[in-house]
């Protein structure tokens, strides 16, 4: 009996494409968790929130972000953070300088830092104008209001901050061998449209996928291919027989015959015909019913 072909080390472009497609197909891997407008990235998820996957959330999560550099994925339900996570919620209280902004660094800046650095321009301009129409104290009106919404970031920091878990110990790393009571497996968080997942290393097939991705190589469909994601019609790629591997499925549309083509259009002629004859008797019969209750 032949053996299964074996998931290369170092796949191509091509071999992620196929195997992250079948693996979000069939839900092995986690989707990424993206709140509805207009809730906010860090808003708590009404419902399913065992099934949060917003790296280390202060809800819990399933995916967390370790010391190490790596993304971990832990077995079930979402988890509280470990002392080794760093989660990725900026303090605001730290905010006592606002440096210059530029096109740069503002593409790159948490929403809570920029809601804190209008907040503080605000105040800042407030000060200005009391200042130039003749107020005798704007600093020490401006020292208070600073208080206030400190006072407020320091609370809102204390409320967005994930608790960390120290009795359960310390995530474990598999891609660094690094130990720890929480086991855990190997993540990778691919944002990248239409892909969309948490690649979870369940296989050592799945640990290479995520190599990869660190090395920075991205999945990339085999040229004149659809994306699955994009064709309606159903094709893309699915899991061999016994051979295992991947091949390429042919669509439901493209599988049909020119006739069948044909076939629908006259019948949707026939339809739209139907329903006006039926229409049409209809207002008939309303005018009808006018005309009698007028006498006529």
């Amino acid at each position: 009996m032949a053996k299964p072909p074996v998931f290369p080390s170092h796949p191509s472009p091509n071999d992620l494409h196929a195997a992250i497609t079948v693996n979000r197909r069939s839900s092995n891997y986690f989707s990424i968790t993206t709140p509805k407008k207009p809730w906010a990235p860090w808003y708590t998820l009404p419902t399913n929130q065992n099934m949060e996957t917003r790296p280390c959330h202060h809800t819990g999560s399933r995916v967390h972000n370790l010391t190490c550099g790596h993304t971990i994925a832990v077995p079930r339900d979402s988890e509280r953070c470990a002392a080794n996570c760093t989660p990725s919620t900026t303090t605001t209280t730290t905010i006592t300088d606002i440096p210059a902004l530029s096109p740069h660094s503002e593409a790159n800046r948490p929403t809570l830092t920029k809601i804190c650095t209008s907040i503080f321009y605000a105040l800042c301009y407030r000060q200005d104008m009391l200042r130039e129409t003749g107020d005798p104290n704007p600093q020490t009106e401006f020292e208070h209001h600073q208080r206030l919404i400190h006072q407020i970031w320091n609370q809102q920091d204390v409320r967005l901050q994930p608790a960390v878990d120290l009795i359960g110990g310390n995530f474990a790393c598999y891609l660094c061998n690094q130990p720890g009571p929480r086991k855990t497996r190997p993540a990778y968080i691919l944002d990248q449209a239409p892909y969309c997942c948490v690649v979870v290393g369940y296989t050592d097939g799945d640990c290479a996928i995520i190599r990869e991705l660190d090395r920075g190589i991205l999945p990339q469909p085999p040229s004149g291919v659809l994306h699955p994601m994009h064709n309606r019609g159903g094709g893309g790629y699915s899991r061999g027989g016994r051979g295992g591997g991947y091949v390429h499925v042919r669509s439901r549309r493209d599988q049909k015959k020119p006739a069948q083509g044909v076939k629908d259009a006259r019948i949707t002629k026939s339809r739209v015909a139907e329903k006006r004859t039926v229409l049409s008797k209809m207002r008939e019969e309303q005018m009808m019913e006018g005309l009698e209750t007028l006498g006529v």
